[in-house]
């Protein structure tokens, strides 16, 4: 099954960036949908976590001004919000991600937003032959390798602010 797939070499992809950066698939998926939570190693700050990730998926978003071909991979985001998922669900994904559970906050203390949420990306898979190899990587194996060039620059970002 693809999502199987997808869900393994999130697990793999994992442990290679595990010096760099903390990937998470916050639920084991039941369905075509995935979330990644994405945090720097070293971080414990979840408004910088949310940021992060947030420089991530702004490659991914659709923009309105450009044409869709020129994405390489298209995701969408979702958050879990402090007030609306279980406590030690919560803290599980905080724990798993390497975050302070001090460090979230609520409106409005968060002025920015940026703490009151966990930022996950969401990827749909929908085509079964993204398993299917093409010039001898499958449409998985290519988004992990794109998903690792977008941390590189977003780590380098992170770096300079």
């Amino acid at each position: 099954c693809i999502r199987d797939r997808f869900f393994d070499k999130a697990q793999e992809v994992a442990e290679e960036l595990r010096d760099r950066v903390r990937i998470l698939v916050p639920f084991e998926p039941d369905s075509n949908v995935i979330c990644l939570g994405l945090n720097p190693a070293e971080n414990r700050d979840l408004a910088r976590m949310n940021r992060f990730a947030r420089s991530v998926f702004a490659s991914m978003k659709v923009d309105a001004a450009q044409p869709l071909q020129v994405k390489s991979f298209i995701g969408s985001y979702t958050s879990l919000l402090k007030e609306s998922a279980p406590r030690e669900q919560s803290l599980r994904i905080l724990e798993d991600l390497g975050i302070d559970p001090a460090t979230i906050r609520s409106l409005p203390e968060d002025s920015t937003r940026e703490a009151d949420h966990i930022f996950l990306l969401r990827h749909t898979l929908m085509n079964p032959w993204l398993a299917k190899k093409q010039q001898g990587a499958s449409y998985i194996d290519r988004y992990w390798a794109y998903l690792a060039e977008l941390l590189d620059a977003a780590l380098a970002e992170d770096r300079r602010l």
